[in-house]
Protein backbone atom coordinates (compact mmCIF):
# COMPACT_ATOMS: atom_id res chain seq x y z
CA UNK A 1 0.00 0.00 0.00
CA UNK A 2 1.13 3.87 -0.43
CA UNK A 3 2.34 5.37 2.51
CA UNK A 4 0.36 8.26 4.78
CA UNK A 5 1.56 10.98 4.23
CA UNK A 6 1.79 11.85 7.90
CA UNK A 7 2.72 8.84 10.72
CA UNK A 8 -0.87 9.57 12.29
CA UNK A 9 -2.60 9.29 8.99
CA UNK A 10 -4.41 6.14 6.96
CA UNK A 11 -4.65 5.10 3.79
CA UNK A 12 -7.68 2.77 3.52
CA UNK A 13 -8.03 -0.35 1.20
CA UNK A 14 -11.69 -2.36 0.40
CA UNK A 15 -12.46 -5.66 1.65
CA UNK A 16 -15.43 -7.04 0.15
CA UNK A 17 -18.38 -9.46 1.86
CA UNK A 18 -20.98 -11.41 0.11
CA UNK A 19 -24.10 -13.85 0.73
CA UNK A 20 -24.64 -16.72 -1.57
CA UNK A 21 -28.11 -17.40 -2.33
CA UNK A 22 -29.70 -17.22 -5.32
CA UNK A 23 -32.32 -15.11 -5.17
CA UNK A 24 -32.52 -11.82 -4.23
CA UNK A 25 -33.43 -11.83 -0.07
CA UNK A 26 -33.44 -8.10 1.32
CA UNK A 27 -30.86 -6.18 3.08
CA UNK A 28 -27.82 -8.24 5.41
CA UNK A 29 -25.82 -6.95 7.70
CA UNK A 30 -22.86 -8.64 8.56
CA UNK A 31 -21.19 -8.55 12.20
CA UNK A 32 -16.86 -8.37 11.80
CA UNK A 33 -14.38 -8.16 14.29
CA UNK A 34 -11.23 -9.32 15.27
CA UNK A 35 -9.95 -13.17 14.08
CA UNK A 36 -6.76 -13.48 16.31
CA UNK A 37 -8.37 -16.34 18.70
CA UNK A 38 -9.79 -17.87 15.87
CA UNK A 39 -8.70 -21.56 15.63
CA UNK A 40 -7.92 -21.65 11.58
CA UNK A 41 -5.58 -18.22 12.52
CA UNK A 42 -3.97 -19.75 15.35
CA UNK A 43 -2.60 -22.03 13.08
CA UNK A 44 -1.67 -19.96 10.55
CA UNK A 45 0.45 -17.93 13.38
CA UNK A 46 1.69 -21.29 14.36
CA UNK A 47 2.90 -21.76 11.05
CA UNK A 48 4.28 -18.84 9.97
CA UNK A 49 6.72 -17.36 13.13
CA UNK A 50 8.09 -13.93 11.20
CA UNK A 51 4.40 -12.38 11.27
CA UNK A 52 3.16 -10.54 14.03
CA UNK A 53 -0.31 -9.78 14.71
CA UNK A 54 -1.20 -5.95 13.45
CA UNK A 55 -1.15 -4.07 17.03
CA UNK A 56 -4.86 -2.13 16.99
CA UNK A 57 -3.28 1.06 17.02
CA UNK A 58 -2.29 0.93 13.47
CA UNK A 59 -5.66 0.07 11.89
CA UNK A 60 -9.48 0.12 12.46
CA UNK A 61 -12.46 -1.33 10.31
CA UNK A 62 -16.13 -0.79 11.17
CA UNK A 63 -17.93 -3.44 13.35
CA UNK A 64 -20.72 -4.19 10.69
CA UNK A 65 -21.45 -3.60 7.03
CA UNK A 66 -24.95 -4.11 5.36
CA UNK A 67 -25.60 -5.45 2.12
CA UNK A 68 -28.22 -4.08 0.12
CA UNK A 69 -30.76 -6.67 -1.69
CA UNK A 70 -28.31 -9.49 -0.45
CA UNK A 71 -27.82 -12.80 -2.93
CA UNK A 72 -26.55 -13.56 -6.13
CA UNK A 73 -23.83 -11.38 -6.80
CA UNK A 74 -24.87 -8.44 -4.43
CA UNK A 75 -21.73 -7.63 -2.59
CA UNK A 76 -20.93 -5.11 0.09
CA UNK A 77 -17.57 -3.29 0.65
CA UNK A 78 -16.07 -2.35 4.15
CA UNK A 79 -12.83 0.45 4.31
CA UNK A 80 -10.06 -1.12 6.47
CA UNK A 81 -7.73 2.00 7.58
CA UNK A 82 -4.05 1.63 8.02
CA UNK A 83 -1.17 3.98 9.34
CA UNK A 84 0.88 2.94 6.95
CA UNK A 85 3.27 5.83 7.98
CA UNK A 86 3.58 4.77 11.42
CA UNK A 87 6.67 5.30 13.21
CA UNK A 88 8.17 3.75 16.64
CA UNK A 89 9.89 5.50 19.01
CA UNK A 90 13.47 5.34 17.44
CA UNK A 91 11.47 6.80 14.13
CA UNK A 92 11.73 3.57 12.23
CA UNK A 93 8.40 3.02 10.35
CA UNK A 94 7.06 0.40 11.47
CA UNK A 95 5.30 -1.19 8.57
CA UNK A 96 8.62 -1.88 7.36
CA UNK A 97 10.30 -3.03 10.33
CA UNK A 98 7.65 -5.84 11.06
CA UNK A 99 5.90 -8.17 9.05
CA UNK A 100 2.25 -7.72 10.26
CA UNK A 101 -1.00 -9.34 9.82
CA UNK A 102 -4.16 -8.61 10.18
CA UNK A 103 -7.22 -11.22 10.61
CA UNK A 104 -10.88 -9.81 10.22
CA UNK A 105 -14.08 -12.44 10.64
CA UNK A 106 -17.25 -12.47 9.88
CA UNK A 107 -18.91 -13.00 13.62
CA UNK A 108 -22.67 -13.29 12.16
CA UNK A 109 -24.39 -12.79 9.06
CA UNK A 110 -28.18 -11.07 10.31
CA UNK A 111 -28.76 -15.43 11.53
CA UNK A 112 -27.50 -17.08 7.83
CA UNK A 113 -24.99 -19.78 8.00
CA UNK A 114 -21.19 -18.37 8.05
CA UNK A 115 -19.14 -20.88 5.67
CA UNK A 116 -16.70 -22.45 7.84
CA UNK A 117 -13.90 -21.98 5.05
CA UNK A 118 -14.66 -18.22 3.98
CA UNK A 119 -15.10 -16.61 7.08
CA UNK A 120 -12.20 -14.81 7.82
CA UNK A 121 -9.72 -12.86 5.88
CA UNK A 122 -6.07 -12.52 6.71
CA UNK A 123 -4.43 -9.55 5.61
CA UNK A 124 -0.40 -9.11 5.27
CA UNK A 125 0.18 -4.96 4.82
CA UNK A 126 3.45 -3.74 3.36
CA UNK A 127 3.91 -0.50 2.89
CA UNK A 128 5.63 1.24 -0.79
CA UNK A 129 8.54 3.30 0.19
CA UNK A 130 9.21 6.60 -1.73
CA UNK A 131 11.19 4.73 -4.71
CA UNK A 132 8.90 2.55 -5.25
CA UNK A 133 6.73 3.24 -8.69
CA UNK A 134 7.51 3.43 -12.73
CA UNK A 135 10.33 5.00 -14.71
CA UNK A 136 10.50 6.34 -17.70
CA UNK A 137 14.13 5.08 -19.08
CA UNK A 138 16.59 6.56 -21.27
CA UNK A 139 19.90 5.93 -22.18
CA UNK A 140 22.24 4.60 -24.35
CA UNK A 141 24.63 1.24 -24.63
CA UNK A 142 27.96 1.91 -25.24
CA UNK A 143 28.89 -1.33 -27.59
CA UNK A 144 32.34 -1.54 -29.91
CA UNK A 145 30.51 -1.90 -32.23
CA UNK A 146 26.51 -1.99 -31.92
CA UNK A 147 25.63 0.79 -29.65
CA UNK A 148 22.19 1.57 -29.01
CA UNK A 149 19.78 4.08 -27.61
CA UNK A 150 17.49 2.82 -24.63
CA UNK A 151 13.88 4.43 -24.03
CA UNK A 152 11.40 2.15 -21.96
CA UNK A 153 9.13 1.77 -18.98
CA UNK A 154 10.10 0.09 -15.94
CA UNK A 155 8.88 -0.49 -12.38
CA UNK A 156 11.02 -0.25 -9.15
CA UNK A 157 9.58 -2.66 -6.58
CA UNK A 158 9.75 -2.25 -2.53
CA UNK A 159 11.81 -3.94 -0.66
CA UNK A 160 12.29 -2.31 2.12
CA UNK A 161 12.22 1.27 4.01
CA UNK A 162 15.67 2.37 1.60
CA UNK A 163 15.92 -0.55 -1.00
CA UNK A 164 13.82 -1.56 -4.61
CA UNK A 165 13.92 -4.55 -6.80
CA UNK A 166 13.26 -4.23 -10.47
CA UNK A 167 15.58 -5.08 -13.65
CA UNK A 168 17.76 -3.15 -15.52
CA UNK A 169 16.32 -1.14 -18.47
CA UNK A 170 18.84 -1.87 -21.48
CA UNK A 171 19.45 -5.91 -20.05
CA UNK A 172 16.42 -6.81 -18.38
CA UNK A 173 18.74 -8.97 -15.67
CA UNK A 174 16.91 -8.83 -12.34
CA UNK A 175 18.72 -6.87 -9.53
CA UNK A 176 18.39 -5.20 -6.12
CA UNK A 177 19.83 -2.43 -4.52
CA UNK A 178 19.38 0.05 -1.51
CA UNK A 179 19.79 3.96 -1.41
CA UNK A 180 21.94 5.24 0.71
CA UNK A 181 22.70 9.31 0.87
CA UNK A 182 21.00 9.25 -2.55
CA UNK A 183 23.74 6.74 -4.05
CA UNK A 184 22.26 3.40 -5.40
CA UNK A 185 24.21 0.33 -4.04
CA UNK A 186 24.19 -2.78 -5.08
CA UNK A 187 22.80 -5.72 -3.16
CA UNK A 188 22.78 -8.23 -5.50
CA UNK A 189 22.10 -9.16 -9.02
CA UNK A 190 23.99 -10.81 -12.16
CA UNK A 191 26.34 -7.70 -12.39
CA UNK A 192 28.12 -8.43 -8.95
CA UNK A 193 31.83 -8.60 -9.68
CA UNK A 194 34.13 -7.82 -12.12
CA UNK A 195 34.71 -11.36 -14.79
CA UNK A 196 34.44 -12.93 -17.85
CA UNK A 197 30.98 -12.77 -17.64
CA UNK A 198 29.80 -10.23 -14.96
CA UNK A 199 30.27 -6.60 -14.79
CA UNK A 200 28.93 -4.42 -11.28
CA UNK A 201 27.11 -1.44 -10.68
CA UNK A 202 29.50 0.40 -7.53
CA UNK A 203 28.51 3.71 -5.61
CA UNK A 204 30.88 5.77 -7.98
CA UNK A 205 31.93 5.94 -11.69
CA UNK A 206 34.15 2.89 -12.12
CA UNK A 207 35.45 4.55 -15.63
CA UNK A 208 37.24 2.00 -17.69
CA UNK A 209 37.36 1.92 -21.37
CA UNK A 210 34.66 3.80 -22.77
CA UNK A 211 32.81 3.24 -26.54
CA UNK A 212 31.29 6.23 -27.92
CA UNK A 213 28.95 6.43 -30.86
CA UNK A 214 29.26 8.72 -33.57
CA UNK A 215 25.82 8.20 -34.50
CA UNK A 216 24.93 9.43 -31.11
CA UNK A 217 27.26 12.10 -30.49
CA UNK A 218 27.81 10.78 -27.05
CA UNK A 219 24.27 12.01 -26.19
CA UNK A 220 21.92 10.48 -23.88
CA UNK A 221 18.32 9.88 -25.80
CA UNK A 222 16.31 13.48 -24.11
CA UNK A 223 19.10 14.69 -22.89
CA UNK A 224 21.20 17.23 -24.82
CA UNK A 225 23.31 17.73 -21.79
CA UNK A 226 24.58 14.27 -20.99
CA UNK A 227 27.51 14.01 -18.89
CA UNK A 228 28.74 10.75 -17.83
CA UNK A 229 30.41 12.02 -14.50
CA UNK A 230 26.42 11.99 -12.87
CA UNK A 231 25.80 8.84 -13.86
CA UNK A 232 27.58 7.14 -11.04
CA UNK A 233 24.41 5.61 -9.49
CA UNK A 234 22.85 8.62 -7.74
CA UNK A 235 19.35 9.89 -6.83
CA UNK A 236 17.74 13.02 -7.32
CA UNK A 237 15.05 13.09 -4.61
CA UNK A 238 14.22 16.98 -5.94
CA UNK A 239 13.33 15.17 -9.74
CA UNK A 240 12.64 11.14 -8.45
CA UNK A 241 15.29 10.53 -10.92
CA UNK A 242 18.12 7.99 -10.58
CA UNK A 243 21.14 8.41 -12.67
CA UNK A 244 22.89 4.45 -13.37
CA UNK A 245 26.10 3.30 -14.96
CA UNK A 246 27.02 0.01 -14.69
CA UNK A 247 28.95 -2.86 -17.25
CA UNK A 248 30.57 -6.27 -17.97
CA UNK A 249 33.50 -7.45 -19.15
CA UNK A 250 32.34 -9.55 -22.15
CA UNK A 251 35.73 -11.52 -22.87
CA UNK A 252 38.43 -10.02 -21.06
CA UNK A 253 39.97 -12.34 -18.27
CA UNK A 254 38.33 -11.97 -14.84
CA UNK A 255 40.18 -9.09 -12.40
CA UNK A 256 41.31 -6.80 -15.60
CA UNK A 257 39.01 -3.99 -15.34
CA UNK A 258 38.19 -3.30 -18.57
CA UNK A 259 34.77 -2.35 -19.36
CA UNK A 260 34.22 -3.73 -22.89
CA UNK A 261 30.22 -3.13 -22.40
CA UNK A 262 28.84 -0.28 -20.42
CA UNK A 263 25.59 0.95 -20.40
CA UNK A 264 24.17 4.97 -18.97
CA UNK A 265 20.23 5.10 -17.68
CA UNK A 266 18.57 7.43 -16.50
CA UNK A 267 15.19 6.54 -14.38
CA UNK A 268 12.44 8.99 -14.07
CA UNK A 269 9.81 8.39 -11.74
CA UNK A 270 6.24 8.78 -13.85
CA UNK A 271 4.29 7.23 -11.47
Amino acid sequence: MDAAPTPDATVDTLVAVHLSAKNHIGNVTFTLGLGASDSAFVAFMAAHPEYKLMPPNLYSFDSTVTIQNAGVLNTANFPVRFKTAAVDANGNKLFFTNQYVLPIIIKDASGYKVAANFRMIIMKVLSKNEYDGDYQVTGWFFHPSAGRAINQVKHLATLSATAVEGGLGDLGSPFDFNIVDNKAVWISGPYTSASSSNGFMTADNPGGTDYSDASNGGYLPGDATFNKTIYNNTYDPATKTFYLHYGYNASSPAGQGVYTRQIYEKWVKIN
